[in-house]
């Protein structure tokens, strides 16, 4: 004959490994914790904000030069270049400082909605620049198979 279960094991329960090895540890549950060492969270930090620094200085730059000299945006290709550049601006100014705030930050309750803003914004990044990169290659092809005529 079948025998029903025990109650314990018939409950649902929403504990997860974070939580179970946070016990484990002596602490409470991990919500009101940083989930990364200090050391990884230091240096991820660092890279991410000298990548931003870089990253945006150098694409300011170019915008700034393509913004002076107004015959450098004439070609598709350099209209396709200025947009990829833009874009890598946004990625420096939005993405990764949200990316700085999930590894810094112990998030609780909000986490979900900054994780899944984080990655609404590198799915967003992502297929932006495969868009220029397909753009820039379709444009190159189309210089290489019709060359210019110089009259």
């Amino acid at each position: 004959m079948h025998t029903p279960p025990a109650l314990e094991e018939a409950t649902m329960s929403n504990v997860t490994v974070h939580d179970i090895i946070a016990r484990a540890r002596g602490g409470s549950s991990a919500m009101g914790t940083a989930p990364y060492p200090v050391g990884f969270r230091a240096s991820v930090t660092s890279f991410l904000v000298l990548e931003i620094v870089l990253g945006l200085s150098s694409n300011l730059t170019v915008l700034a030069v393509y913004g002076m000299k107004t015959e450098l945006v004439s070609s598709v290709s350099s209209v396709v270049t200025v947009n990829l550049h833009v874009l890598d601006v946004l990625v420096c100014a939005c993405c990764m400082p949200l990316s700085v705030a999930v590894a810094l930050l112990s998030l609780g309750a909000d986490a979900p909605v900054v994780c899944c803003f984080h990655e609404a914004c590198v799915s967003f990044a992502s297929v932006a620049t495969a868009a220029n990169v397909l753009a820039i290659t379709l444009d190159r092809y189309d210089i290489s198979v019709r060359p210019p005529t110089v009259c």
